[in-house]
C-alpha cells in the first residue's frame, strides 16, 4: 500500500474517463482538520512562547552577592599631599647668602623621614595575603612589595608610609596586637 493512501485511510475511488478520482467521507475530512488545526495550534505556541526566550537579546541580570563597605567621611584622615618647592642650587656663595634667608626653612629641613611598619616578608603569596586582608579587617591599608633575595623572590607586607615615626610605633603596636610581627622602617 502505498504511503498517501495508508495516512489518507479509507477511501473509496470512483474513476471518471481515465483519472481516478478519490472521494472521502465526512468523519476522514474532519479528521483531517483536527490534525491541522492541532499542528498550526503547536506551531504558534512555538512561535510564541520558545523562540523568544531563544533569542532574547538582553542578558539576564546575575544576583551579586559581594558586600561593599564604603566607610564615613569621619572614619579616614583625609590625604595631605606635601608641597616640596624645586630647588636650583646657587651659582656662588654671594647668591647662596641672598637665597638664605632668616627663618626660612630650608629644603633639608623639609624633607622629614618617613616610616613604614612592615608586617613580613614572605615566600608564599597565599600567607602574605591571608596577612594583608587581617590587617585590612583591622582598619589599616596595606601594600605588598615583591623584592629578590639571595634565598628567593619574597613578597613584602607593608602599612604606611608615617609622617613620624610615634605614629609608626602606634600601628605598630595594635599590629603586635593581632598576633603579627611588625618592624619600624625608617627612610
Amino acid at each position: 500500500m502505498p504511503f498517501s493512501k495508508f495516512r489518507r485511510g479509507e477511501a473509496s475511488s470512483v474513476s471518471f474517463t481515465g483519472a481516478t478520482v478519490q472521494v472521502e467521507s465526512v468523519e476522514v475530512v474532519r479528521k483531517r482538520a483536527k490534525h491541522r488545526l492541532i499542528g498550526a495550534s503547536v506551531l504558534v505556541l512555538v512561535g510564541v512562547v520558545v523562540f523568544p526566550l531563544l533569542f532574547d537579546t538582553q542578558p539576564r541580570p546575575v544576583p551579586v552577592g559581594i558586600p561593599i563597605e564604603i566607610p564615613g567621611k569621619d572614619a579616614v584622615k583625609p590625604l595631605r599631599a606635601a608641597a616640596r618647592p624645586a630647588t636650583v642650587p646657587p651659582k656662588d656663595k654671594k647668591e647662596a647668602g641672598a637665597a638664605a634667608v632668616e627663618g626660612a626653612a630650608t629644603p633639608a629641613a623639609e624633607m622629614k623621614s618617613r616610616s613604614v611598619v612592615q608586617v613580613g616578608a614572605f615566600a608564599d603569596s597565599a600567607k602574605a595575603r591571608d596577612t594583608r586582608l587581617k590587617i585590612e579587617k583591622a582598619g589599616f591599608k596595606t601594600y605588598t612589595q615583591v623584592v629578590e633575595t639571595p634565598e628567593g623572590q619574597r613578597i613584602r607586607v607593608r602599612i604606611g608610609p608615617f609622617t613620624t615615626k610615634e605614629e609608626a610605633e602606634k600601628v605598630g603596636e595594635k599590629i603586635k596586637s593581632l598576633g603579627l610581627d611588625a618592624a619600624i622602617l625608617t627612610f
